[in-house]
């Protein structure tokens, strides 16, 4: 299972990045509010840019 969450960045968050984190663990199950700043950063390895 998985957390899917919706990130706007850029400029007035204009645009937006999905990202996708598997579940592990007990403590993988952060609560985030809408609006609230958050630090993303993943390996270049585990990136994959969506067309549809």
């Amino acid at each position: 299972m998985a957390a899917r969450y919706i990130v706007g960045i850029g400029r007035d968050h204009r645009h937006e990045l999905v990202a996708r984190v598997q579940n592990v663990g007990l403590r993988s199950d952060p609560t985030f509010r809408v609006g609230q700043a958050v630090n993303l950063f993943w390996d270049a390895e585990n990136a994959r840019i969506l067309t549809e």
